[in-house]
């Protein structure tokens, strides 16, 4: 996972070899994020279905409703 901070978001980019690799890594650091936007940019080659995808946007809106995330 590669973060790059600019002033008004974060952009995290995915170098991981699969998609719960990069969840996983995101995870870890998600409370690290909690003042700025976050921009996910996720490798196409990595293999993502609806449903996974779907559980950044419980994340969105957690962070939206400043809501403490619990994942680890």
């Amino acid at each position: 996972m590669q973060i790059k901070e600019a002033t008004n978001y974060t952009l995290i980019s995915s170098d991981e070899d699969s998609f719960k690799e990069f969840q996983k890594s995101v995870f870890k650091k998600i409370n690290d994020f909690d003042k700025k936007h976050l921009i996910l940019q996720i490798s196409e080659k990595l293999n993502i279905d609806k449903k996974d995808f779907l559980l950044f946007l419980k994340i969105a809106e957690q962070k939206k409703e400043k809501v403490p995330l619990l994942y680890s």
